[in-house]
């Protein structure tokens, strides 16, 4: 488990998506976390690498908001995370089998050994396993330096780097189920991920890259022709309610939009139920028992209800009242379910950096 020993705050949480910017500082209330300041605004160049302006930026926003300090912990960008499953010799002495996984990671990734930085944990035990499997994550120096750099320039002083799905399961860790598998569906403007996580370690992990909610955007615009306002107003407000699209006399093609709508869900449930059907077949004596939703997708009316139907699993739209105290100057940001990675990051232990 991951835990804050140091001063009363925090480091701050910085996740800078695709579209959004999230951060969070929290402290410690008894045996809770508690939110400190917290922040979620557009991104200046969406879709498009943070440049040393947009970084600067953040980092003014951030002390207005009423952010303390300048430590900081982001999480690697997506586009630079590197990740892999591997099947390495069984060793008992971690130090002795990290070599062999650096070695192997950088075979995977056609990288040269000592270009990168990485982290690795054991999975479950596996009936088709013949010796340790592990999950890895890494990033290449190159990309970290040039993070570094930028964050350094805007006077924010990065303790470590982390990697997302880690701070996805730090932070819903108060939610896990305790005996089989919670899986967390992470869903963001560029993509989805999904985590399957058991006893505390993620076991499974995959980028659903199509299920993002800029390929939903890009269809209803495509399809339907239009506005950006409708787009907002179709995902945001309406979701699966479709009752009430019905019932908004300004919309003629309420039959139209609920097709692309159903259309983007039941893929996702698609890939969904493949990642399912594969970790059921590797692991078939650990129970999936609950899904949690995150990101900014996780909001559409309806979601969670939808697909607790058709999953047939509980599942629950995670906001951040579920995993942290959230003050009464921070309302606003207690619903959020786009803040629960930039919460996760916040509680990075540095004897992990």
């Amino acid at each position: 488990m991951r835990t804050w020993a140091g001063p009363s705050r925090t480091p701050i949480g910085l996740d800078i998506g695709s579209s959004q910017v999230k951060a969070a500082q929290l402290h410690r209330r008894g045996n809770r976390w508690a939110l400190s300041a917290a922040a979620c605004f557009p991104r200046l160049h969406p879709d498009r690498p943070a440049d040393a302006d947009e970084v600067a930026r953040i980092a003014a926003i951030l002390r207005r908001r009423g952010f303390r300090g300048n430590r900081v912990v982001p999480a690697v960008p997506d586009a630079h995370l590197l990740s892999a499953a591997m099947e390495l010799p069984s060793v008992a002495d971690r130090a002795a089998l990290l070599p062999i996984a650096r070695s192997e990671f950088a075979r995977v990734h056609k990288r040269d050994p000592s270009a990168f930085e990485m982290d690795f944990w054991p999975l479950p035990s596996s009936r088709s396993a013949r010796g340790a499997s592990v999950l890895a994550v890494g990033c290449a120096h190159e990309d970290a330096e040039a993070l570094l750099s930028l964050l350094d320039l805007a006077g924010l002083q990065t303790i470590a780097l982390d990697a997302g799905s880690l701070a996805l399961a730090a932070a819903t860790a108060p939610l896990a189920d305790t005996q089989g598998v919670t899986v967390v569906l992470d869903l963001g403007w560029s993509a989805a991920r999904l985590l399957m996580i058991h006893d505390g370690i993620i076991a499974y992990e995959r980028v659903l890259a199509d299920s993002g909610a800029r390929r939903l955007a890009d269809q209803l615009r495509q399809q339907l022709s239009l506005e950006q306002a409708a787009i907002d107003y179709l995902i945001r407000d309406v979701g699966l309610d479709f009752q009430k699209l019905s019932a908004d006399t300004q919309w003629d093609r309420s039959d139209d939009a609920r097709r692309v709508l159903s259309g983007h869900l039941d893929a996702l449930v698609h890939e969904f139920n493949a990642s399912l059907a594969y970790f059921a077949h590797r692991y078939p004596d650990i129970q999936v028992r609950k899904v949690l939703l995150s990101g900014g997708g996780a909001a559409m009316p309806g979601l969670a209800e939808h697909l607790c139907g058709v999953l047939g699993l509980p599942t629950q739209a995670v906001a951040a009242t579920d995993v942290v105290d959230v003050p009464t100057n921070l309302a606003e940001h207690g619903s959020s379910s786009g803040l629960i990675r930039a919460i996760g990051l916040a509680q990075h232990r540095e004897d992990r950096s």
